[in-house]
């Protein structure tokens, strides 16, 4: 494996035990908190469902890419898709997006780990 793949394994998962360790330890009414009063208002639950959004989006794009695809493609609204994020993840417990991104980072680490290097 060469050293930059390398960096970037250790990067993704140092970076996942730190979000995973700071938000874990999140008390309820913390989770509510708003961070950006908007429009629309994100509390730091709905930055979690878009961490968790954006992991997995970005794998997609990144392994579309890399397969010869266009990735998001020209006409990709990232404010609409945020929107819709939002609203698929609404419903889902902190402690389940808590999972999920785990999950998702997992994956993410374990396709960079199988990316042939261009040496």
């Amino acid at each position: 494996m060469n050293k930059r793949k390398t960096q970037l394994i250790t990067r993704l998962r140092k970076g996942g035990r730190k979000t995973a360790k700071i938000l874990g330890s999140l008390s309820d009414e913390q989770w509510n908190t708003v961070l950006y009063d908007g429009p629309p208002a994100w509390t730091v639950r709905d930055l979690l469902a878009h961490f968790l959004s954006a992991e997995e989006g970005l794998l997609r794009i990144a392994q579309d890419y890399l397969a010869g695809g266009d990735g998001a493609g020209d006409g990709f609204d990232v404010d609409a898709y945020n929107a819709a994020e939002q609203q698929r993840l609404a419903g889902i417990p902190t402690h389940k997006l808590l999972a999920n991104l785990a999950i998702a980072r997992g994956a993410t680490i374990a396709w960079v780990e199988g990316v042939k290097s261009r040496t």
